[in-house]
């Protein structure tokens, strides 16, 4: 068998929105604003720390994302359900579209630029706290809209 992440791999893949690009000065929203993604996609647990002797994960104390795992849970269904009835309607054609990465970029901006997107209520579930690369702590979406002087 052939390994796909050996040394080759970077001829087989590629950036499906950004690729080699400097995070600060980028075009790609979705890369520019990955904290959200990454606030939504967080795990029920806590940062992985180790394993113990007997193979079993030991994680750190429970960060600021995970007590909002239950509303993040329920986008998630959302977004499943979303899926499910994509491919329902459209069955395996809708593999083939071509994603317009300039729609996507749009779309993931004006969540970030526009405050009744997102309800009030739901700004919380973006908290999101880094220990393991240590590079953020505090809400996101919060983040970048004053970065952005919003």
């Amino acid at each position: 068998a052939k390994n796909l992440f050996g040394a080759e791999a970077p001829e087989r893949m590629r950036g499906c929105f950004a690729e080699n690009e400097d995070y600060g000065t980028t075009k790609s929203a979705v890369y520019k604003y990955q904290l959200l993604f990454e606030s939504l996609l967080t795990a029920p647990d806590a940062q992985l720390q180790y394993f113990d002797s007997a193979g079993k994960p030991i994680f750190g104390e429970p960060e600021a994302g995970q007590i909002h795992f239950k509303d993040i849970s329920e986008i998630n269904e959302g977004v499943q359900d979303f899926c499910r009835d994509v491919l329902e309607i459209f069955s395996d054609i809708i593999l083939r579209v071509q994603i317009d990465k300039n729609f996507v970029d749009s779309w993931v901006e004006s969540f970030i630029r526009d405050n009744y997107i997102i309800p009030p209520n739901l700004c919380k579930i973006f908290d999101f706290d880094d220990v393991y690369c240590n590079t953020m702590h505090g809400n996101a979406l919060d983040f970048y809209r004053k970065s952005l002087n919003l």
